[in-house]
């Protein structure tokens, strides 16, 4: 059982000691759970700004947690965490499990707690370091460039890359070099910076075939696809991604060649051969329905109302994006549903069945205000004031831009509310 003292953690001669803790997970959780029990809610009555470790001359190990108070106070709380300080598993009392903490990390990081799994790897990195161990080394600062990463901290994320990139060509690890670059890669395309990552990418490319990986060529070339098609360069886009896919027909992975199939579709598409495009998206239709991919098949389903719409073949696209709802319904994928709702909805203006577009907006919408998404609302229940003025109706149109104002207003203040459900796709139909 863990057990804490009474200091007050103000500094570390007065830290708080954690006992009872069997392995570095237990004692992280123990920490948050300290802090909760003195000053409440995470994220709601106090924020973790910032996790560092340290340690003093008699050897002993701490880590300190800056936190914001809602005063806009900040306080640092002291842990001594000697006691479990490098033990992964109850089983593992004198040395580090690589395996173990990987899946601890893992598993943290699934759960959204990711600030516990950037403690628990920067314990990690210092052991590795101290012990000169190259490979555990890069496979840690990688793994929290990449947490970094999901959270939009971008800057962090890429200098801790670019050092696994040093630390992988110092060791020949070019398979561990190639996983590094292609980060970067991403990394610089959610920043814009579109010219920079196509090299990155390409650098990446040419480990995968210095190393003969076929998986790792097609990613780097699935990768260069996407930026080329932002850099509306759509035909050098489409041979790099038709080059792909041959290289996975090669090698006969049907999950990677059926999302080869949908990205040479929408890039298509997007050159309006649609007819082409169209029986793109059945392939990767037909290859999920055989694998059982159901949220690909969503996917598969949502591009062919897309085409389908361009073919002006109205009542089989709104057929599709039916069909892609209802997958997305059973998944519970929010931001999916939303998107199938929409576009019913636009297609049903089209053909002037007002009422259908306004009962698909309104489910949407319920999804908008349970996310507090204060700016999609805003679209929304704009698009639902421009049917009510369609259908004349001057009253629904002025209540309707009141509500919208007041939404407004709330983004503003940052004061969002929500629904507790799904609206189901049998309502509102």
């Amino acid at each position: 059982m863990v057990r804490y003292n009474d200091n007050a953690g103000d500094s570390m001669k007065n830290a708080v000691i954690i006992r009872g803790a069997r392995h570095t997970f237990e004692g992280v959780g123990a920490e948050y759970a300290y802090l909760e029990q003195k000053f409440g809610v995470r994220d709601k009555d106090f924020k973790v700004l910032l996790q560092s470790f340290t340690g003093d001359k008699t050897g002993k190990s701490y880590d300190v947690l800056r936190i914001a108070l809602p005063d806009g106070t900040t306080r640092d709380i002291f842990f001594d965490i000697s006691s479990f300080f490098g033990k992964w598993s109850a089983a593992s009392e004198t040395e580090t499990d690589s395996q173990n903490l990987k899946d601890l990390v893992g598993k943290l990081d699934a759960q959204g707690k990711r600030e516990e799994a950037i403690a628990l790897l920067k314990k990690h990195e210092e052991e590795c370091r101290r012990a000169g161990d190259k490979a555990d080394l890069a496979y840690t600062v990688g793994y929290r460039g990449f947490i970094l990463e999901k959270m939009g901290r971008w800057d962090e994320a890429m200098a801790l890359h670019k050092e696994e990139e040093a630390i992988c060509a110092e060791a020949g690890d070019r398979k561990g070099l190639a996983v590094s670059l292609g980060h970067q890669g991403s990394i610089l395309e959610a920043q814009g910076q579109l010219d920079e990552a196509l090299l990155v990418f390409r650098k990446q490319e040419a480990e995968n075939r210095g190393l003969r990986d076929k998986k790792g060529i097609f990613l780097a070339l699935f990768h260069q696809a996407g930026v080329l098609k932002k850099l509306g360069r759509l035909e050098e886009a489409l041979a790099v991604t038709r080059e792909g896919k041959k290289l996975v027909t090669k090698f006969g992975d049907e999950n990677t060649l059926q999302i080869a199939y949908g990205n040479e579709g929408t890039i298509l598409e997007e050159l309006s051969r649609f007819d082409e495009a169209l029986a793109l998206q059945k392939e990767k239709e037909r290859l999920c329905r055989k694998l059982g991919a159901r949220e690909s098949l969503a996917v598969a389903f949502f591009n062919q109302g897309a085409v389908l719409t361009d073919l002006g073949r109205m009542e089989e696209a709104l057929a599709r994006y039916r069909d892609c709802e209802e997958i997305y319904y059973e998944l519970g994928d929010k931001t999916g549903l939303k998107k199938c709702l929409v576009f019913q909805a636009i297609i049903c203006r089209t053909q002037d069945r007002l009422h259908d577009a306004i009962g698909l907006l309104k489910r949407a919408e319920w999804i908008l205000r349970e996310e507090g998404d204060g700016e999609g609302l805003v679209v929304n229940l704009g698009i639902q004031v421009d049917i009510y003025h369609d259908l004349q109706l001057p009253l629904f149109e002025l209540s309707t831009r009141m509500h919208q104002e007041g939404i407004a207003a709330e983004l503003h203040a940052g004061r969002q509310g929500g629904q507790d459900r799904i609206p189901s796709p049998q309502t509102q139909r």
